[in-house]
C-alpha cells in the first residue's frame, strides 16, 4: 500500500464548513489556536484510489497562535 503523508485532518461533522474544521483539527491535533475567519479553502483535490474516491479540502490558515 503507498504511503502518504498528512497534516491535521479529520471527519467532517454535521453542517461544518471546510476552513471550521481545519481550525478544529488544528487545535486538537497540534494545539494551535485560530480563527475560522483566518482560514480559506485553496484548492480541492480528488484522488481516485483502490476504487475509493475521495476528495480534499486544502485549507491555508493565515493567522494562528501556540507553537
Amino acid at each position: 500500500m503507498p504511503r502518504t503523508r498528512t497534516g491535521p485532518g479529520g471527519q467532517v461533522e454535521a453542517g461544518e464548513r471546510a476552513p471550521t474544521l481545519a481550525v478544529r483539527d488544528v487545535a486538537e491535533e497540534a494545539g494551535l489556536t485560530a480563527r475560522a475567519e483566518d482560514a480559506y479553502v485553496a484548492v480541492f483535490v480528488q484522488d481516485d484510489r483502490l476504487d475509493v474516491r475521495r476528495i480534499t479540502a486544502v485549507v491555508c490558515i493565515i493567522s494562528w497562535n501556540g507553537e
